[in-house]
């Protein structure tokens, strides 16, 4: 067993089950390369459509019972309301045990991290009935997907989710000149904000508060149906609540063209250098050191750039580079990589039955 190995299991992954070291010693450069695959989840699991429309055929049936609660149908409805609150709240905690159960067992445990990292990333809420249903949808279909691909790619499908939609109100957010927004529907910036203050660019990157609202006015109209109302299930685009007109981000001009004028204001920023070096050295941060060195930064920021972004690439940089094999151990374990470290070292074979 060679040092390095102890490195790449634990500094990269998850810990080591029964052989893994031994695996690791014969070449633990290549070791990790190989794990960085797509990962599986359990498809029987409900996705974020079928919850939502759960939920709200719940929510309609709480509406009717206070409206008419000594109605037949009202009656009917109050006998099915524990059988769905049971069903959306078991979903709940199976989708979340899934997730921990597979980074336990699997023999490629550097992408379960890497997926902790992206969903740590892009974090959303489980606080509220809504959030409660969709947060745990989130990292199964817009991150995960994505983890080898562009990071454009992936920020795009997690700005069409309806968790981070809902979460961070671009449900509710409508243009000041809209059709919708002369009825007093108003502006809100927060995914504006966060899409380029966290998940993109960084602070200090060079951006003004006129690019956030800009782009908060870029995604205008990016919604969420409602299963009751509307013809479709999940991301809507509600065309008369776009705000109208071109938009000016960072210095450069996007026509009017609906939902494709935010399409494009998002890869501009997703692809800018500042989001290169940000998250690059949020990468780093989060394998190797709270203070990574410059020289490994600029090796991914430069293999960021020269890929547009190919996030498998990047991190074969980080694998590669000497400056992430230090013998010095610089990170704590989080108290769940400890819960998950400690059982894939005993071996667990246990599950979660509901």
């Amino acid at each position: 067993m060679s040092a390095d190995a102890v490195i790449a299991v634990n500094r990269f992954g998850l810990g080591a089950r029964k052989g893994e070291l031994e695996k690791a010693s014969h070449d633990p450069v290549q070791y990790l390369i190989d794990q960085l695959q797509p990962i599986s989840f359990n498809e029987k699991l409900p996705n974020s459509d079928q919850l939502s429309i759960h939920l709200a055929n719940y929510q309609q049936q709480k509406r009717l019972i206070k409206k008419e609660p000594e109605s037949e149908q009202a009656k009917d409805f109050a006998k099915q309301q524990k059988q769905i609150r049971k069903y959306l709240g078991g979903n709940f905690r199976a989708l979340c045990c899934d997730t921990l159960l597979r980074s336990i067992h699997s023999d490629q445990s550097l992408a379960w991290r890497l997926l902790d990292f992206w969903s740590n990333h892009f974090s959303v809420t489980a606080q509220g009935q809504m959030m409660r249903v969709l947060a745990p949808t989130l990292e199964r279909e817009a991150i995960a997907p994505h983890m080898f691909g562009s990071f454009h790619d992936m920020v795009l499908a997690v700005m069409h989710h309806p968790a981070m939609l809902v979460y961070l109100n671009n449900d509710k957010s409508f243009g000041p000149n809209s059709r919708i927004g002369k009825r007093g529907k108003g502006l809100n910036e927060n995914l504006g904000r966060e899409l380029m203050e966290l998940h993109t660019m960084g602070v200090g990157s060079g951006y003004t508060q006129a690019d956030v609202i800009e782009m908060a006015k870029g995604i205008t109209g990016w919604s969420v149906a409602r299963p009751q109302r509307d013809d479709t299930i999940g991301f809507m685009f509600r065309a008369n609540g776009h705000e109208p007109g071109h938009r000016v981000l960072l210095g450069k001009t996007y026509r009017q063209g609906g939902e494709a004028q935010g399409i494009a204001m998002i890869k501009a920023v997703a692809r800018h250098p500042a989001t290169a070096k940000h998250v690059s050295t949020q990468l780093a941060r989060h394998f190797v050191s709270d203070n990574p060195p410059e020289s490994l930064i600029k090796k991914m920021t430069d293999r960021w750039m020269a890929t547009d972004g190919n996030l498998k690439e990047v991190m074969i940089t980080l694998i590669k580079s000497d400056e992430a094999w230090h013998q010095e151990r610089q990170k704590f374990k989080s108290p769940r990589e400890f819960v998950i470290s400690t059982c894939r070292a005993l071996n667990s074979s246990f599950g979660v039955h509901f």
